[in-house]
């Protein structure tokens, strides 16, 4: 007599799996000290979950779709979806995703060229002396906050960020930036410290 198959138990093991690798895959994200996806690769995940590299295929059939399912479940762990973003409660997506991104592992590397790490310290520290001699009154964590928000916009990632992520010419770029920086220079000189 042959012992009939029982295909529900079959899905049910392989939807385990599905998802410890998933996990797995999730577990070394927030490991990682840059957002480098390189690192996550089928050997990586398929080592973190305990199964062989022809399982995570089986599942994910390459990586890229391997990592579509990180991201979904990153984006489920965060509470976020980028479709629920409202004009209301764009505030309070940033704050929870700022909240979600303090679980990740930071890196703690110095840039590595000692000329940029100087360039990027003399830049800070003279957005940090604009900012303390308009705002006296100010704690030093408000200043610190002013002058970040500048340095954010200044940066070449927002730069590359506008280009290649939107599409925006060098023109557009620097528009863009011009009227961010009016609408938080005007804030500071109107003695306005960062909302709590």
């Amino acid at each position: 007599m042959t012992r009939r198959y029982d295909s529900s138990l079959r899905q049910e093991r392989a939807a385990l799996t599905r998802e410890r690798i998933i996990d797995a895959g999730a577990s070394l994200v927030h490991e990682f000290s840059s957002w480098d996806w390189r690192q996550l690769d089928v050997r990586a995940v398929a080592e973190r979950a305990g199964v062989h590299e022809r399982t995570v295929y089986r599942h994910f059939p390459t990586e890229q779709v391997l990592r579509a399912a990180v991201v979904e479940r990153l984006q489920q762990e965060a509470g976020l979806r980028p479709e629920d973003v409202t004009i209301d409660n764009i505030e309070e997506q940033v704050r929870q995703l700022f909240t979600y991104l303090a679980s990740f592992s930071r890196s703690t590397e110095k840039p590595t060229d000692a000329a940029l790490a100087a360039v990027d310290e003399r830049r800070k520290a003279a957005l940090l002396n604009v900012i303390t001699a308009e705002t006296a009154g100010w704690s030093g964590a408000d200043q610190r906050i002013a002058a970040a928000m500048i340095d954010v916009l200044w940066a070449v990632a927002t730069y590359q960020r506008l280009i290649d992520g939107w599409q925006l010419d060098d023109k557009e770029a620097a528009r863009a930036v011009t009227w961010l920086l009016r609408l938080l220079l005007t804030e500071v000189r109107d003695g306005k410290v960062p909302d709590s």
